[in-house]
């Protein structure tokens, strides 16, 4: 297994962030285009079936523009008991504003049904964020390593809920990332070695 590099480009600062949530609040972020393989609505569950006298400890911030004309998870935050804890931002977000989504997030989840790899999850990473993510495809490879990860199964609600609620406890813990260039190029290079292939050959 090879890993990809981080995500370090998307990187920011505390003067950069765009955050709804109050400072009281934990912000769980997710991040990412709204389609059916990425699961937001099993994080909408999760988020409304927290208990309603820990709820004012939780904030929810979507940032993802919908696809494939997927508007469930979309109608059941308008429809949540918790609907005025819950930021939406419903459009495609430019590479120079990301950054400040993860740099104003306290936590994110990522609760795909499938996925060989996530760009999401890696840029969590690189800001040391706590990471919830589902246990499917190339994403416990992806994450393997990362004292911040909490792995949950895919479709299931009560699951991640459960995970929302440790969250509390790592707020402000700062994770190191385990991922870098250096470590996927030395990697490589033990592939090259065990084929019998240079890096000339290979065209590195």
């Amino acid at each position: 297994v090879i890993p990809h590099g981080p995500y370090d480009h998307h990187r920011g600062t505390l003067e950069g962030t765009v955050r709804t949530a109050p400072a009281s609040a934990l912000n769980l972020l997710f991040f990412g285009v709204i389609r059916p393989f990425k699961g937001l609505e099993d994080l909408v569950a999760a988020f409304n079936a927290l208990p309603p006298e820990r709820i004012d400890d939780y904030w929810l911030t979507v940032v993802g523009e919908t696809w494939e004309g997927w508007t469930l998870p979309l109608e059941m935050i308008e429809q949540s008991p918790y609907r005025d804890r819950i930021s939406v931002v419903n459009r495609y977000v430019h590479d120079d504003e990301v950054a400040a989504y993860f740099a104003a997030a306290d936590a994110v989840v990522l609760p795909y049904h499938r996925s060989s790899a996530s760009g999401p999850a890696h840029t969590a990473m690189s800001h040391g964020l706590p990471l919830v993510i589902t246990e499917v495809g190339g994403l416990p490879h992806a994450v393997a390593g990362y004292a911040g990860a909490i792995l949950v199964p895919a479709r299931d609600p009560a699951a991640l809920q459960a995970a929302l609620e440790r969250l509390p406890a790592m707020r402000g813990v700062k994770f190191a990332d385990p991922h870098s260039w250096e470590r996927t190029l030395d990697r490589y290079e033990v592939l090259f070695a065990d084929i019998g292939v240079s890096r000339s050959d290979a065209g590195v």
